[in-house]
């Protein structure tokens, strides 16, 4: 499909479906990386430090997905929907994650008896001082790992690839 490039031509236009491919494939490349560079002797699951790295991101980093209230609260499906990794055993892996002591949840009756407003059916989570220890330092090998991947992309292409993938979330969220 490739045309070759002479001085009167155009690069070849790829495909919607090439260009949506390559997303899914940089996905996969992206979760072996991190895998073998940014886990390694964690003992988490990939699942599981997404779910601490969004959880930390929050309430730590103020990052805008998911968003952590002022105690460092996240409600439940706000996380699920933040998750770069499958959220459909996220109940599961939260209870793991509970019983090591790295998160904790606040149930809405928990918050009102506190005599704050709740609603009763948002279940909150957050990190705990535990969770921090554990994630942060794969938080620096992510952060690490990132610039030497993006080391000889230039600065332009980078802010292209953050506007188009946040322009194509945009679209992916409108048709779902």
């Amino acid at each position: 499909m490739r045309m070759k490039r002479g001085a009167d031509q155009l690069p070849s236009v790829p495909s919607p479906t090439k260009v949506i491919g390559s997303i899914f494939r940089v996905r996969r490349d992206l979760s072996l990386v991190v895998k073998k560079h940014v886990l390694q002797s964690a003992s988490l699951t990939l699942e599981e430090a997404d779910v601490l790295m969004d959880l930390f991101g929050a309430s730590k980093l103020a990052w805008e997905d998911p968003v952590a209230d002022e105690d460092g609260y996240v409600a439940f499906a706000a996380l699920r929907r933040s998750l770069v990794h499958s959220s459909s055993s996220l109940s599961r892996r939260i209870a793991a994650l509970l019983s090591a002591g790295l998160v904790e949840t606040l149930k809405p009756r928990e918050r009102a008896r506190a005599g704050e407003k709740a609603d009763l059916k948002v279940v909150l989570v957050r990190i705990t001082k535990s969770g921090v220890a554990k994630i942060s330092p794969v938080y620096e090998r992510f952060r690490s790992a990132s610039e030497r991947l993006l080391r000889d992309i230039p600065i332009e292409d980078q802010v292209a690839l953050v506007r188009i993938n946040e322009q194509v979330m945009k679209a992916a969220r409108w048709a779902s």
